[in-house]
């Protein structure tokens, strides 16, 4: 196999490994672990209540209407936040192409490379918080829009099985999340 052969293999397997992390508790895990839990509950209640607030619409004559909805927000610029999805995405990525090896040996100065690594890593935190986040943000709130007005629809042509799934659902989430 080739010198380039070894290296195009080496990338793959990089790049396949993006994701897969040592089994103990690193500080990226906690922040992640903390501030998913807040999203994901504040985003669960908001998508409950709109899909019981559907029903009452249907109960009371309303036609069927596609509608735009958005329980996700983009998070505040929190340091901590932002610096762990750095962590685990576009920093991985750059250590893993091993940029911050090549640029220890290009400058050889430990002063300037801890200033240069600390401007790159504000600005790919820059980059998570302005284009990466609200692009992740948006699709998530596309896809859950249109599954909701899937299940709007599905309330309008079969509403016995729709509210009995929305019952069912609910039930699902309240003996996972209170041990029911």
């Amino acid at each position: 196999m080739t010198r380039m052969g070894k290296n195009c293999i080496f990338s793959l397997n990089a790049l396949f490994s993006l994701f897969q992390y040592n089994k103990k508790m690193t500080w990226y895990k906690k922040v992640l672990k903390k501030y998913i839990k807040e999203i994901f509950s504040s985003a669960t209640t908001y998508i409950f209540t709109v899909l019981f607030l559907t029903i009452w619409y249907f109960y009371s004559g309303e036609i069927f209407q596609w509608i735009w909805i958005e329980p996700l927000d983009v998070p505040p610029l929190q340091r901590a936040l932002y610096s762990a999805l750095t962590f685990i995405t576009l920093g991985r990525i750059i250590y893993l192409t091993r940029f911050y090896k090549v640029l220890w040996e290009i400058l050889g100065d430990w002063q300037s490379y801890k200033e240069i690594k600390s401007v790159i890593w504000i600005i790919l935190i820059f980059v998570m918080f302005n284009w990466i986040i609200p692009a992740f943000v948006a699709v998530v709130n596309w896809f859950i829009s249109i599954g909701y007005n899937i299940f709007k629809l599905f309330l309008y042509i079969v509403p016995s099985f729709a509210i009995s799934t929305l019952v069912v659902a609910t039930i699902f989430y309240m003996r996972n999340k209170y041990k029911i």
